[in-house]
């Protein structure tokens, strides 16, 4: 993968700590992407990374017009459905703040329950969209937002891979 250059921000160093702890299974492993949503107004990006490289993305079909709590039990059972057997990782916009509607937040925790990773790493919105800004070609969707997810942990473990060689 060539990394863009890329203006990582500063005051995110649990997280750049997280990425480098996990780099080795970052780029070995099963890696699941989410940009969250709780279906309302938009629907949960995916995508799938196997091994550092994006094998799969898209988004999950959750009814807008369906009440919040089937909208979550949807959510739940095609999270769970998004691979076979639990990935090594979890990777999902980080949501933070009083600012974020109730049902975002319950549509993260289930997210998190149904996906089943043993591992979860929270990706600050301000990480990725430094990726996505050098980004040639990008267009703000929730399955390329993802994608993006993915992307900015990948650039990172593999900086910390060839920083270890």
């Amino acid at each position: 993968m060539t990394a863009p250059v890329v203006r990582w921000p500063r005051n995110y160093q649990d997280f750049y700590r997280s990425v480098r702890k996990h780099h080795k299974l970052i780029l070995s492993g099963t890696v699941v992407a989410i940009d969250p949503s709780s279906g309302g107004s938009s629907a949960p990006g995916f995508a799938i990374f196997k091994q550092g490289q994006l094998s799969m993305s898209g988004e999950l079909d959750i009814p807008s017009s369906k009440p919040i709590q089937e909208r979550l039990r949807i959510l739940y059972d095609q999270a769970a459905a998004l691979t076979l057997e639990p990935p090594d990782l979890l990777l999902i916009e980080e949501i933070k703040g009083a600012m974020a509607h109730e049902f975002l937040k319950w549509a993260v925790g289930v997210t998190m329950a149904a996906v089943r990773a043993p591992i979860y790493l929270g990706v600050p919105i301000n990480c990725w969209k430094a990726v996505a800004q050098v980004t040639p070609g990008y267009v703000k969707g929730n399955d390329t937002d993802a994608q993006i997810i993915g992307d900015t942990v990948m650039i990172l473990a593999e900086n910390e891979r060839t920083r270890g060689k």
